[in-house]
């Protein structure tokens, strides 16, 4: 194993990736020309957004060529030709913070920091296989940034240019360690094929090859969902204040994008999940129509909304199947019927089939599938009628993902269609005799005030967002950065029980938030209701969340997902 073999293979895992990175960036540049259409030249506006624009076509036709012709004699300068492209796309993002930064505009501040800083860390996962080219992005984004706010006479402006310094160091400390693991790897893939010498064994390498790529990309969410997690809660409450009707336009359009930007995290790590096995299954009878009648529930007004005849024919039978993963599959399949099919009437039906088996099927009357497309509506990142990618018209996951999860459960998946005549999926699966495990019971009130909370995070940006956000609501917060500091504030003032803890699964010194919940729990002796929540993805953090009966979150939580959870936790039984 050579330098260049190494290098050959950072690239090979980078670059599946690097597309998504470009897709985020042209997306972050029609954010900044729709924010600032009517506030800057517009020559200046066109002209920025069109050199943005035309590197991310120039870089993706290098990316086509590289991944063709990549070999181990030309990987150095492949590398450095990507890392060049990488410091210029910085200067350019760079200049956003010269053209459109205002500093005297709190909104414009708060959209070039939060554009500038989030465009960083969605780098970090992708860029971090080559560091070159990690540096070059992100050295050049932050630091003009953070010289034009520490420049400026105004001390709490100067202060949020240092924060952006911190927030670049930390930055890359992450890069070292994801590509520290990245490496890890490679020498581990590249000791396995000295070992393992036929064919068979080469194509077993070859496929762990494969998933390890898909746990290197899920392993590194937790990073990258602490800083979105905190955004969402920032902007939550930003939300609330008392702005002008163009100031809360703009917020609206700032967590809009952060929205998307989690959808398409979201949609990632779940796919990396699957592909690389770490989805546990928890196959039990289930009460099929609890399952149609809540999602029929969830639907119903968007239905109204688009006057769409939206039918439900449930079918009172148990089913054998993980609840919540054959809901999640129900609903990604009525969504992709809302929003694709261009119907007037959607039906949601069950039937009893042969060899005790039930037949759940998503019927419309829309614009139908070309038969030459059935394959591919199930591939990753594939979408019909909408070739300009549109992120509001989905990601192009949704059936990717319930074609994995229907496998994962062995159940059967099916597409019946014609193009013009609608389309219908199904799923197949066994009925059970058994009785139902458990029923869904939905949260009726959203009213948390007067709930005593404790919370135990080690990330400053996430304590200071939650306590704002549980204060707004009437709730009595102690939050703390470990649990120590948590217990020792309890006993200090001889405090009640809490109604409900929520706690970071990562906390400082190797340290998790399962400690946290059960030295609480231990100090009042009570089961208190509890909330785990996380940025990793794996199993493990899942299992001792069920160990301990308490509920686990993945991050990033919106604002109003956050209150359904706490009532959701609260109104029930641990």
């Amino acid at each position: 194993m050579n330098n260049n073999s190494v290098l050959v293979a950072q690239l090979e895992t980078m670059y599946p990736q690097v597309k998504f990175l470009f897709m985020g960036v042209a997306a972050l540049t029609l954010v900044i020309v729709n924010i600032f259409w009517d506030k800057v030249e517009l020559i200046t506006l066109i002209s920025w957004a069109s050199i943005s624009t035309l590197l991310i076509i120039i870089r993706a036709f290098f990316l086509i060529y590289s991944k063709n012709n990549l070999n181990l004699n030309n990987a150095r300068m492949h590398a450095s030709l990507f890392a060049l492209g990488s410091l210029i796309s910085g200067f350019i993002w760079a200049s956003a913070s010269f053209i459109f930064l205002d500093i005297n505009n709190t909104i414009s501040l708060i959209v070039i920091v939060t554009l500038l800083m989030g465009s960083t860390a969605g780098a970090l996962v992708t860029l971090s296989a080559y560091l070159p080219a990690f540096y070059g992005y992100s050295i050049s984004v932050l630091i003009p940034l953070a010289w034009l706010l520490i420049d400026q006479p105004r001390s709490e402006i100067a202060q949020i240019g240092y924060l952006v310094v911190i927030y670049l160091m930390a930055l890359i400390g992450y890069s070292h360690a994801v590509n520290r693991n990245l490496k890890q790897f490679i020498a581990l893939r590249f000791n396995n094929q000295v070992l393992l010498k036929d064919l068979t064994k080469q194509r077993d390498i070859a496929e762990q090859a494969n998933i390890e790529k898909s746990r290197y990309l899920a392993a590194t969410s937790h990073d990258l969902r602490q800083p979105l997690h905190a955004l969402q809660l920032y902007l939550g409450n930003l939300e609330t204040l008392d702005n002008t009707s163009q100031q809360q336009l703009l917020i609206t359009k700032s967590i809009t994008a952060g929205t998307t930007l989690n959808k398409l995290l979201s949609a990632l790590m779940d796919v990396s999940r699957l592909d690389s096995g770490e989805v546990a299954l928890n196959m039990q009878s289930v009460a099929l129509e609890d399952i149609i009648g809540e999602i029929a529930q969830e639907f119903q007004p968007k239905a109204e909304l688009h006057d769409i005849q939206f039918l439900v024919t449930p079918l009172a039978v148990n089913v054998f199947s993980d609840p919540l993963l054959l809901g999640r599959c129900i609903r990604n399949l009525v969504d992709n019927a809302f929003a694709h099919a261009n119907a007037q009437k959607i039906i949601i039906n069950t039937s009893l089939e042969a060899q005790n088996l039930v037949k759940i099927s998503i019927n419309d009357n829309g614009i139908g599938i070309k038969e030459s497309e059935k394959d591919s509506v199930f591939s990753e990142f594939y979408q019909l009628k909408n070739p300009e990618r549109d992120r509001n018209k989905g990601l192009g996951l949704g059936l990717a993902i319930v074609k994995k999860l229907t496998k994962l459960m062995g159940h059967e998946l099916q597409l019946t269609c014609a193009e013009g005549q609608g389309s219908q999926f199904s799923i197949t699966l066994a009925a059970s005799d058994l009785l139902p495990s458990s029923k869904l019971i939905p949260a009726e009130n959203l009213d948390v005030s007067g709930l005593f909370v404790v919370m135990v995070d080690d990330d400053p940006d996430i304590c200071e967002g939650m306590s704002l956000t549980l204060k707004r609501w009437g709730c009595e917060v102690i939050i703390c950065n470990d649990t120590q500091q948590l217990i020792d504030e309890l006993n200090r003032l001889n405090y009640t029980a809490p109604d409900i803890i929520i706690a970071d699964y990562r906390l400082r010194e190797n340290l998790t938030g399962v400690e946290t919940i059960k030295q609480v729990r231990a100090l009042f002796n009570q089961e208190i209701p509890a909330i785990l929540m996380s940025g990793d993805t794996g199993e493990t953090v899942i299992k001792e969340s069920a160990g301990i009966k308490c509920l686990y979150q993945q991050k990033p939580v919106s604002v109003p997902d956050l209150k359904q959870l706490i009532v959701q936790m609260t109104n029930s039984d641990i």
